[in-house]
């Protein structure tokens, strides 16, 4: 699971765009899931504004809705904390051998 920051056409409108200032780029952001082959499983899209943790929430829950039998995701490191628990606990996303 990862986060790129993308610019966005002058056409885009204000309210679906925003400025990333880890990354300094303006535009939206896009959060993607990819299996071990590099294969899109989920993405999702929003204002670059938007910080990596509080938007992340929803991609692992598509991930386990679409696809029962993954068990381990691994993550960039900008994902640490309460999402990484809330994964673990609630969807069993994580390593089977920290359990």
């Amino acid at each position: 699971m990862d986060t790129r920051s993308l610019r966005a056409a002058p056409t885009i409108p204000r309210s679906t765009s925003g400025w990333d200032g880890g990354k300094e780029a303006g535009g939206r952001k896009q959060y993607v899931m990819v299996d071990c082959l590099g294969l899109l499983l989920v993405v999702m899209v929003t204002a670059a504004s938007v910080q990596d943790r509080d938007a992340a929430g929803p991609v692992p829950a598509r991930l386990r809705a679409r696809f029962r039998k993954i068990q381990l995701v691994r993550a960039d490191g900008g994902y640490a904390g309460r999402l990484v628990v809330w994964a673990a606990e609630k969807l069993h996303l994580g390593d089977r051998r920290a359990r």
